[in-house]
């Protein structure tokens, strides 16, 4: 059985599994698959579970880094526009090395994450030295997220919003690790656990 056979076989499996199977491919990868035909276009778009990873792709030219991350904005806004949800967000993004206006890409993607209602968010994150991550305030007053995991490498500092300890009711889980958070957060969460 050639290509055909094997296409027709992936047309016939439900959305669940076939979702569970695309969990396996790159974001350039599903690009590309979502141009097969309408369905592969619509499993691409309504996949539940995404990762987003740059440290595989390194190095890139830069045109090619702006084109990524248009092509990832544009494909988010068009899921958070039609209200499409998603379980779960990896984000595996090295700043070293990067260009400046990647956090503002990373930035924007964690918000219209939090925009369609994500669930449970991990963020792994290589800082650039002295410098700190920040945290979208969309993020933290995401009613659905229950699960909040964030990992920096390079013992790197975590900016969270102010009165962002305000927001953090809703999660049943927060894992913080190699961080270091500013002082003001510390306090803030401090007393909104001591009310």
């Amino acid at each position: 059985m050639g290509t055909a056979g094997t296409l027709d076989r992936f047309r016939k499996l439900p959305h669940k599994i076939a979702h569970q199977i695309l969990l396996f491919i790159s974001m350039g990868e599903l690009a590309r698959f979502r141009l097969v035909s309408k369905r592969c276009k619509r499993l691409c778009f309504t996949i539940p579970h995404l990762t987003f990873d740059n440290r595989t792709r390194r190095p890139i030219d830069p045109d090619r880094q702006i084109q990524h991350n248009l092509f990832l904005n544009r494909w988010m806004d068009l899921r958070q526009d039609d209200g499409i949800k998603i379980s779960t967000l990896y984000l595996n993004w090295s700043f070293e090395g990067s260009y400046s206006y990647e956090e503002f890409y990373v930035g924007k993607l964690l918000s219209q994450a939090a925009g369609s209602e994500v669930e449970l968010l991990k963020i792994e994150v290589i800082t650039r030295s002295d410098t700190a991550f920040e945290l979208p305030v969309s993020v933290l007053k995401c009613e659905p997220l229950t699960i909040l995991m964030l990992i920096l490498t390079n013992q790197g500092i975590v900016r969270f919003p102010s009165l962002s300890s305000s927001y953090f009711y809703v999660l049943k889980q927060l894992k913080l690790e190699n961080v270091h958070p500013e002082y003001e957060f510390i306090r803030d969460l401090g007393s909104s656990f001591c009310k």
